[in-house]
């Protein structure tokens, strides 16, 4: 997980999904009401990060992001999977480039999961564009030509946030004089997504 141009030491033991929200609004009239709905929106969405304790020195790196007041990028760096099925002339194999036929996003195969009867998935690596539910994707080279239908995709984007927060308690250690911080939270407010 990177914020900025800082990758964390220590990943969240708890982090909320950056998941749009729906803008509405009710208005009551003399005998009725109106509702008014602008769609779901991501841009206005608040994640929290939590550690029971991080290092001192992972904590004022976050500190000083917080205290530059500036946006900047977040990288949740989860696995990024896409759940296949109705796979030709399969299985996809390590190393492999694989292209989405509708977008055009391509991505390298770092692992193959799954049996024929349960669920499928590649983990990918080297990712550049998004991958689209419901879109075909095809190796890029050589034979046999594999292709298979995107299921699912679990592929977290990169977002623009505001860091809204960053507190954490000092605590020492007595015998081996070691500080850290503990109950920490970082709070980010999501302005949107990275464009690929």
């Amino acid at each position: 997980m990177k914020l900025g141009d800082y990758t964390f030491t220590w990943d969240p033991d708890d982090c909320d999904l950056p998941l749009a929200e729906r803008r509405s609004a009710v208005q009551k009239t003399y005998s009725s009401a109106v509702f008014f709905s602008w769609g779901v929106v991501l841009a206005g969405t608040r994640v929290t990060l939590l550690w029971d304790w991080m290092p001192a020195a992972q904590f004022l790196a976050l500190r000083g992001l917080y205290e530059a007041d500036e946006a900047t990028v977040w990288s949740p760096g989860q696995e990024e999977k896409l759940f296949l099925t109705g796979i030709a002339h399969g299985p996809f194999v390590v190393g492999e480039e694989v292209e989405d036929q509708t977008t055009g996003a391509t991505a390298d195969v770092l692992s193959v999961h799954g049996t024929i009867d349960g669920d499928r998935y590649l983990v990918l690596t080297n990712r550049v564009g998004m991958f689209e539910a419901g879109s075909t994707i095809e190796k890029t080279s050589g034979s046999p030509t594999k292709s298979a239908t995107v299921q699912t995709v679990d592929i977290l984007p990169d977002y623009d946030v505001e860091i809204l927060k960053v507190n954490g308690d000092l605590f020492e250690t007595v015998h081996t004089k070691f500080i850290y911080r503990r109950n920490v939270t970082v709070e980010l407010l999501i302005m949107g997504e990275v464009s690929a």
